[in-house]
């Protein structure tokens, strides 16, 4: 085992550096499955049933145990994020070469991992256009490959802030979701959505109308 010396500044400095990069990409997030929610009621009002049945106390924040009993919330999340993930491509520097039969990546290569295309492959995803969170059932990921879902990367290379970035947008979505209900007045579908490729994927607009809950 080879164990590696941080020093408290390094500590600091590697969480804030996560926490900086988190606030972006969970906001984006965040609004992307807001949109999603306001488009399909009838998987906002599951949600919602969910979160009634977990969280029934308003005036309490949310627990990690409770947030990790909203299983149907995670599903709805990760399949937002298959469809738009907030990193739509990564990229990776090759110091080797890489035998990818018949093709080879050699040393010295810088290569772009489209996620946006991979998550929308036919082959590995039946119908991807269709927003279905069954997809991450257990027994349906275990179906695929698992490096066919990768919002965070993968390997040692992936995402510091995973574990913090879905908590945080569980969170997020709970605390609103269980007060409001979110509608989209100008979309009516998913093909309505504008999303600008940059840096980050994120939608061009959205307007968004939240009706308070009675209790």
């Amino acid at each position: 085992m080879i164990l590696f010396k941080i020093t408290r500044e390094e500590i600091l400095e590697e969480t804030s550096f996560m926490i900086m990069a988190a606030s972006e990409t969970t906001a984006i997030t965040v609004n992307t499955v807001l949109i999603i929610l306001g488009i399909y009621p009838e998987i906002q009002e599951k949600v919602y049933q969910e979160l009634v049945s977990v969280l029934p106390h308003m005036g309490k924040d949310p627990t990690l145990v409770e947030i990790s009993r909203l299983d149907y919330l995670e599903r709805v999340i990760k399949e937002s994020m298959r469809l738009y993930p907030a990193v739509p491509f990564i990229s990776r520097f090759a110091d080797e070469d890489i035998n990818c039969d018949p093709y080879v990546f050699p040393a010295g290569s810088n290569i772009v991992i489209p996620i946006v295309q991979l998550h929308n492959d036919p082959e590995v995803w039946p119908e991807p256009e269709k927003f279905d969170p069954d997809r991450f059932l257990p027994d349906e990921v275990a179906k695929r490959h698992r490096c066919s879902y990768i919002p965070f990367s993968y390997g040692a290379r992936n995402c510091i802030g995973l574990k913090y970035g879905m908590m945080s947008v569980t969170t997020m979505l709970a605390t609103i979701l269980r007060r409001f209900k979110v509608q989209t007045p100008d979309l009516k579908s998913l093909k309505d959505i504008e999303w600008e490729y940059l840096i980050v994927l994120k939608p061009k607009y959205s307007r968004l109308l939240f009706e308070k809950r009675t209790f």
